[in-house]
């Protein structure tokens, strides 16, 4: 009687480890394919079964039988015959039930970081394969904490053992200088990679000449940052001031501009800013600078809308013909006219035209005067003329420079 449940305990726990094993390898399965990593507590129970599977037939049906029939007539011969079977049986058991609940291993890998552009580059090598898929997470961090890019590298991207992420350093707009902070997890969400990328803009040294309505700019990049940097330029009236017609320029090495007033000076001279800001916006230089028309003295010549116009003399006379007040010819009492002589020709191949518009006289009291009569010329190819831009001003001043533009030309004529 005691053989028989000593067979059916031994069967009992043959079938229970049975269902240990069958369990476990079902659980892990699943979890390997949901989660992409093992569990301990099924790899436990999966080693537990494969112990039961061997431990109750091996002890209810052959060692307790043995002891029954041998211990009591041979004691010393039984444990002399049993203890390197047992202890056979416990090595065997041992390396199974270790590898059993030894936990997987995940892939491990090598990473190389650099900069391109506004874009870090990540290049992930697998250096082994592991026991389990992986996945990896990536994600960049900027100096405020906050996440600009992520990426995803599944398992079947790393099957030839190499992958390339690009991470742009800002979510819209220029990146933030300062660290930022590349982060790479694993599937069991742990950092296996850490590094902080520093972003720096450039520095710059900047140089300002004038020449009349130019204003030549002159930037020298000392100091190169980590990203290529975008500056943005603009010229603009110093009460009105506006960044619509900034241009945006690279700089590798140095480089000249030329701003100019978007509409012209309007004037004998007006106050201008230069601005510039960087890629993220800061305003790294600011000056206020003064332009005024180019020059030119009687004698010398402008060509618009192919008229060259001359201004040949300058006179003042109390009488003259071309006062422009209704056909009056002599200054009224206490003025004098000034009356200043321009000579046009038609240089080009078409019939042509030009005007002067919004003259204006500068007196050496430093007052202003708006003209009676402008010149207008209206010519066939090669065909010249003359007409008087005059000015009525009081006796005891004289004229210093008159200011006037012709289409798009501004020019200052020097009387003196």
């Amino acid at each position: 009687m005691k053989g028989i449940w000593k067979g059916l305990i031994g069967l009992g726990t043959l079938l229970l480890g049975l269902a240990l094993w069958i369990a476990g390898s079902i659980f892990e399965g699943i979890a390997r394919g949901l989660a992409g990593e093992s569990f301990l507590l099924t790899r436990s129970a999966m080693g537990i079964g494969f112990l039961l599977i061997f431990f109750g037939p091996i002890f209810f049906w052959i060692i307790l039988p043995l002891k029954d029939r041998w211990y009591e007539s041979h004691p010393k011969r039984f444990i002399a015959a049993i203890t390197p079977f047992v202890l056979f049986l416990l090595l065997i058991f041992g390396v199974v039930i270790s590898g059993i609940i030894h936990e997987p291993q995940l892939p491990t890998y090598s990473f190389n970081t650099t900069i391109e552009g506004d874009k870090i580059i990540v290049n992930i090598n697998r250096i082994t394969e592991g026991d389990l898929p992986d996945d990896l997470s990536i994600k960049l961090i900027d100096p405020d904490g906050e996440q600009v890019d992520f990426d995803y590298v599944s398992n079947s991207d790393l099957k030839d053992g190499k992958e390339r992420v690009e991470l742009n350093l800002a979510y819209f707009g220029a990146p933030k200088a300062g660290n930022h902070t590349l982060v790479i997890e694993n599937v069991r969400d742990e950092v296996i990679y850490q590094k902080e990328v520093e972003i720096m803009p450039s520095k710059y040294n900047f140089s300002i000449s004038i020449l009349d309505d130019e204003v030549h700019l002159t930037i020298k990049r000392t100091e190169a940052g980590s990203i290529p940097d975008t500056l943005k330029v603009a010229l603009d009236e110093k009460d009105t001031f506006s960044w619509w017609d900034a241009q945006e320029v690279s700089i590798t090495d140095e480089k000249t501009l030329t701003l100019k007033p978007r509409y012209g000076i309007g004037g004998f001279s007006k106050e201008y800013l230069v601005k510039i800001k960087d890629i993220h916006g800061n305003v790294i230089f600011n000056k206020t600078v003064v332009l005024k028309p180019k020059s030119m003295k009687l004698g010398e010549s402008i060509v618009v809308n192919d008229i060259r116009i001359t201004p040949i003399s300058a006179a003042y006379t109390e009488e003259t013909e071309h006062s422009g007040w209704f056909g009056r010819t002599e200054a009224k009492e206490g003025y004098i006219f000034l009356v200043v002589e321009f000579r046009g020709k038609n240089v080009g191949n078409y019939k042509s035209s030009a005007d002067i518009d919004d003259a204006r006289l500068l007196t050496m009291k430093g007052y202003f005067y708006d003209p009676t009569t402008s010149p207008w010329f209206s010519l066939q190819p090669e065909e010249e003329e003359a007409d008087y831009l005059t000015f009525e001003i009081p006796k005891d001043q004289k004229g210093v420079e008159i200011y006037f533009k012709i289409g798009k030309e501004e020019r200052i004529l020097q009387l003196q």
